[in-house]
């Protein structure tokens, strides 16, 4: 162990600690490569490596989206593979279960990692700052658009203001969910604020509630010449080139479209930032969705 170590409380032999009172915290078991390996390729069984967390209870340690070891850093740093548990005999019982190449030690951590520190609810899209890290709830006020290299970015807005929301191109099928969205769908966005132009970056969304949402399938028929009528323009209905005979926007057919699922929805895990909690982790994201700060200063569900 490192020299101090021995000094905290959670630094034990055996039995089971779970950080400090009140707070959540995480265990990560570490091992570190001998100075002669430091730089070269480092040997770690990810076969076994893609399992453990199923098998272990471990969390974060291989992303099946991406197909890439977590655990395993990839610059030439002394580390050779960390594992992260909500307890600290689960990630070193877990660490011991990787083949990997003879290391030169072996230290567990407790980290804030993976537990939502960075996270501050706002009450109103207008008090989203930059260089925050926030949970806002809001309406998707313009529909989703597509940018090169794949990102999307949707905004939301409460009636206090608007603030863009993007799902980039690393965060994986998180981007399909957001370009799923229509106006008027109720969402709760969570990830840190870039200032120019003001966005969260999402780490995960929650789908709150959305609206009905229909696919124009035809234009509408004429009754008097049972023809298709032309469109006037965007949100300007219908006129029949024979007869000059109208029609309103919504005269059109339309079916039904299928809206995602409400519920939450997460970047890929190798996308997530040191201290976003994944959903792997059994994550209970106890803001609910909606937020509001109490009179006591606290928060409370809606």
């Amino acid at each position: 162990a490192a020299p101090g170590l021995e000094r905290w409380p959670w630094r034990h032999r055996g039995g089971r600690r779970r950080g400090m009172a009140g707070r959540r915290l995480t265990f990560e078991a570490t091992t570190y490569r001998r100075r002669e390996r430091w730089g070269t390729p480092r040997e770690v069984d990810l076969d076994a490596l893609a399992g453990v967390d199923a098998q272990h209870g471990t969390f974060s340690s291989f992303d099946p989206e991406t197909g890439r070891a977590l655990a395993v850093p990839n610059t030439p740093c002394p580390v050779l593979l960390g594992l992260r548990a909500e307890w600290s005999d689960t990630a070193e019982a877990a660490l011991a279960e990787i083949p990997t190449e003879e290391p030169a030690g072996r230290i567990t951590w407790m980290t804030n990692h993976a537990t939502d520190d960075h996270l501050t609810p706002v009450d109103r899209i207008a008090d989203v700052r930059p260089t925050t890290s926030v949970i806002a709830t809001g309406r998707i006020v313009s529909a989703p658009r597509r940018l090169r290299g794949g990102h999307v970015i949707a905004s939301i807005g409460d009636g206090t203001g608007s603030v863009d929301i993007a799902a980039y191109e690393p965060t994986g099928r998180l981007r399909q969910i957001v370009a799923a969205l229509a106006p008027g769908d109720a969402v709760t966005a969570v990830g840190g604020v870039r200032s120019r132009p003001l966005t969260i970056n999402l780490e995960r969304i929650e789908i709150v509630s959305t609206v009905d949402r229909y696919i124009k399938l035809e234009n509408p028929v004429c009754h008097s010449c049972g023809v298709h009528m032309k469109s006037r323009g965007r949100d300007a209905g219908y006129r029949c080139a024979r007869c000059g005979a109208t029609a309103p926007e919504e005269a059109a057919v339309t079916t039904v479209a299928t809206a995602p699922e409400p519920g939450w929805y997460e970047a890929a895990l190798s996308a997530q930032r040191h201290l976003t909690m994944p959903s792997t982790r059994g994550a209970r994201w106890s803001y609910g969705g909606v937020l509001r700060r109490d009179r006591a200063g606290g928060h409370e569900d809606l």
